[in-house]
């Protein structure tokens, strides 16, 4: 006889994190780097982007040093795809900085208390669709099955769940939690709560809404 006991999280999602989707998408690498100076300039760096492409990630990395130099706030990038994050993440804990990632940087970074108060998502991470993966579609959608919402859009929110994973680490952690390009128009918008965790929901917002979801996490101006 086995015995299943349902423990609720320790952490208070509920007051502590909120979860921002934009309507970006007519120009991302703009827009992300838009939302990233704002948040870095009023939290003093202290932001992590993640990022679906290396090319968006570069071209963000690059506008935003220009724009934050002057603040004296560094931004962290790994120049090519094989490099070690470990190094730029212990510079970021250092403060003052702002830390750029593609895929390894979705999952494994640890970085709790006032470390990290912001999380930057530019893009949902579906997968890339290759040649090899619309054949698989087609076979499955010829047999009857669903393909983008049972393996699809069941990766993305696996993917997404890890990314936002990244800003609660502890008990006291709290932060901001922004989603770019989050597409409100398609019908899985309203799927994203699923990579979420209990108490936690998405909120349809503008940019200018963002100084006020801080406030709402009681990170002080």
């Amino acid at each position: 006889h086995v015995e299943t006991l349902s423990v609720p999280s320790p952490f208070p999602y509920e007051k502590h994190m909120r979860v921002a989707a934009l309507r970006g998408g007519a120009d991302l690498v703009r827009e992300t780097v838009d939302v990233i100076e704002t948040l870095a300039r009023r939290l003093g760096g202290r932001t992590l982007g993640l990022f679906t492409s290396l090319r968006r990630m570069n071209d963000v990395a690059a506008l935003l040093a220009e724009r934050l130099r002057d603040d004296g706030i560094e931004v962290l990038a790994p120049r090519r795809a094989s490099d070690d994050p470990s190094a730029l993440v212990e510079r970021f804990r250092q403060g003052g900085a702002v830390l750029l990632g593609a895929r390894k940087f979705w999952q494994g970074l640890d970085l709790p208390g006032d470390q990290l108060l912001a999380v930057v998502i530019e893009k949902l991470p579906f997968e890339v669709p290759t040649e090899l993966r619309r054949r698989r579609e087609l076979q499955r959608k010829r047999a009857g099955i669903d393909a983008f919402e049972r393996f699809a859009l069941g990766t993305m929110l696996l993917n997404l769940k890890q990314m936002v994973g990244r800003l609660i680490r502890s008990e006291d952690d709290r932060g901001l939690v922004v989603v770019v390009e989050s597409r409100p128009e398609k019908r899985y918008f309203r799927r994203l709560g699923d990579a979420l965790p209990p108490g936690s929901r998405v909120i349809l917002a503008e940019p200018a809404d963002l100084e006020s979801l801080l406030a709402e996490v009681a990170i002080p101006g």
